[in-house]
């Protein structure tokens, strides 16, 4: 722990700082339990006081934490005693990224193609996995400090961060489908017609995409909100709205594949179902535009 100087996003060196890095140390057992980050303030008060100008002024550099966790392993086998402190980061790093350089090889020369970027790299003993500096925990600091746009580079933090961000952006978009559901069933019959005749690139155009997506994935509100009878009325199974809902839902996975021939063959299959959803409404919706089909 101590003062790092920060040459990539992936490799760190301590420059001033104590702690053994190399094999197991000695901490009272509430620090050695914890999270990294609750220990992070206590462990290096000392640091920031002899080390560091509270404006961290010296751009590339902040204080940190590098975590290491051994087992000693203590066993005999046959006429061999071994006793050793295995570093676990080491072991499942090297044994995971290993077997899978040994899968890709082996596949590769089954296909007879190249496999050219193994996952077996040599990473500084001071990175963005085993490391937790400052500007992870408070990176708009930095950002203010160093004058620019600075994001953690701890690897764990980020994917926290990721995680956050993608249950903020769930939590908004689920409102956002409710206060715009479709009000009435001519409504309803009015967007699946005119999703079933727009072409996949359509779709995804701005004033298209919004719509499209809240009535596909979350067809079920939509059809309670347009049918306050529910499936009393009509002849339609609620399997028919949960096959739209999953069918849209494989439309949109292959689009983000960009393969044409792909999305437009789940284009079709949306659009049959359009089709056999409507004959259900043939009473109370009559189309008035051909439905793309087969």
């Amino acid at each position: 722990m101590g003062l790092f100087r920060i040459y990539s996003e992936r490799e760190y060196k301590l420059k001033l700082g104590h702690g053994e890095h190399n094999k197991p140390g000695s901490y009272a057992r509430d620090i050695a339990l914890k999270n990294t980050a609750e220990i992070f303030d206590d462990l290096l008060s000392f640091p920031s006081i002899a080390f560091m100008d509270l404006e961290h002024s010296a751009f590339g550099e902040c204080l940190g934490i590098t975590r290491r966790w051994f087992y000693k392993v203590d066993y005999k086998f046959e006429s061999e005693h071994v006793r050793e402190a295995i570093d676990v980061y080491a072991v499942t790093t090297i044994f995971s990224s290993s077997l899978l350089d040994h899968v890709c090889s082996s596949y590769a020369i089954k296909e007879a193609t190249q496999f050219e970027k193994p996952f077996t790299i040599k990473r500084a003993d001071h990175n963005n996995v085993n490391t937790l500096l400052e500007l992870d925990l408070y990176p708009s600091l930095f950002s203010k400090w160093w004058k620019g746009e600075i994001t953690p580079l701890n690897f764990g933090v980020s994917e926290d961060r990721k995680r956050g961000r993608q249950h903020i952006v769930s939590d908004e978009y689920y409102t956002w489908v409710y206060d715009h559901l479709t009000e009435t069933p001519r409504n309803y019959t009015e967007k699946l017609l005119k999703f079933a005749k727009l072409e996949p690139e359509a779709i995804f155009k701005e004033e298209h995409v919004m719509d499209f997506l809240s009535f596909v994935t979350n067809n079920h509100w939509h059809f309670k909100k347009a049918f306050p009878d529910g499936f009393t009325k009509f002849e339609l199974a609620p399997s028919k709205v949960m096959t739209l809902q999953r069918l849209g839902r494989a439309f949109l996975d292959e689009q983000r594949t960009g393969k044409s021939c792909a999305i437009n063959k789940a284009k079709v299959q949306l659009n049959d179902h359009i089709a056999e959803i409507l004959k259900a409404f043939a009473s109370e919706a009559k189309p008035t535009h051909k439905i793309p089909v087969r």
